[in-house]
Formats: structure tokens, C-alpha cells, sequence
């Protein structure tokens, strides 16, 4: 059973609960630094210690894989934060207003995908930037109306 309470990390422990969740089951915390979410930070210090202490946003939607954002998945949210470290895919059935409205902002440690006709709203949600940020190539510039008709991986081919 878990009897002394304490934590002992070798880099960085990621908390989710507040304080008074946690509180009566830990006396102390170590390691080198402690993620803990928004309006946390003074209440952990008690058992942190000397650890550098960080907060993050519980709310914020985190990518890790690949996410599609339409106009549906921001229908009824308001200014959420993504923090995108896979794939993040904004499709052509999105308004600049509904993006306006629902995201606050985006951290992009991965890749972003959009239209052209967003790409500018986008950029302007975009607080940080350490990844990729694409917009899609119109349909003449992909190759689909290029006049040509590409035929690949056939064995043979009867006119």
C-alpha cells in the first residue's frame, strides 16, 4: 500500500486533479518539474517544494494523432485552445467566423492542414508555431484539372 505519500519523479509529473483532490493523499513531490492545471500553482507549491511548477489549461484540446475540424466540431464551443503535436486538418466545410468565434488559440508542434481560404484566419490563431502550416493547393495546381489523366499500377491497359 501506498504509505509515505511521496512522489519521487526523474523529470517532469503531469497532474490533472486540483489541490483538493490530491491534497489528502500526498505529503510530497519531487522531481525536476510539475505540471499542474491553471489557478494551481500556489496550492501545489506546498508539496512541490523546490520543483518548477507549470500550468496548463484543462480545457485546452490536445492532438497527439490526427484531428478533423469542421464547422460541427466547433458548433457551441467558444474560444478553445488547441495544442496540436500530431496531425490537425481543418476541411473546406469551416467559415472564418466559426473559427473566429470558437478557437482562441493554437500551439503547432506538429503539422496543420487547411483551404486557402482560411489559411489566414488560421495563421492569426496560430500563437506558436515550432511545426507546419499548409494550406491545400487548388484542385489546378494538384493535377486533377491539369488536362492529363494519370494512370498508375496497372498491368495493362486496353484503349
Amino acid at each position: 500500500m501506498f504509505t509515505d505519500r511521496k512522489i519521487f519523479v526523474k523529470n517532469t509529473l503531469k497532474i490533472l486533479l486540483p489541490y483538493e483532490e490530491v491534497q489528502g493523499h500526498l505529503r510530497d513531490i519531487k522531481g525536476r518539474e510539475l505540471y499542474v492545471p491553471k489557478g494551481e500553482k500556489e496550492a501545489y507549491k506546498k508539496l512541490a517544494g523546490d520543483m518548477e511548477i507549470k500550468t496548463f489549461n484543462p480545457e485546452a484540446v490536445e492532438n497527439y494523432a490526427n484531428l478533423v475540424v469542421d464547422g460541427n466540431y466547433l458548433k457551441g464551443k467558444e474560444n478553445i485552445e488547441i495544442e496540436n503535436y500530431g496531425a490537425l486538418e481543418f476541411t473546406e466545410r469551416i467559415t472564418e467566423e466559426e473559427i473566429a468565434k470558437g478557437i482562441k488559440s493554437i500551439k503547432n508542434y506538429g503539422k496543420i492542414q487547411c483551404p486557402k481560404e482560411i489559411y489566414g484566419i488560421l495563421s492569426q490563431k496560430v500563437a506558436e508555431n515550432y511545426g507546419i502550416l499548409n494550406r491545400e493547393q487548388e484542385n489546378s495546381e494538384k493535377g486533377e484539372d491539369s488536362g492529363y489523366t494519370i494512370v498508375a499500377n496497372i498491368g495493362a491497359l486496353e484503349l
